[in-house]
């Protein structure tokens, strides 16, 4: 078993982001460690400055 940063998931995180967290905490070894960071935020693009 992966670990995780952090051990759990938000409650509001959508089915997608559970099912991925759970899966990759169960299935990966444990010598994987899987960080979980929600990006909230304009994205970067090329064009502007």
């Amino acid at each position: 078993m992966a670990t995780t940063v952090p051990e759990t998931i938000r409650s509001s995180a959508t089915a997608g982001e559970c099912l991925l967290f759970s899966t990759l905490k169960d299935y990966l070894p444990d010598d994987f460690i899987v960080y979980y960071v929600k990006y909230r935020g304009q994205t970067l693009s090329k064009d502007k400055p």
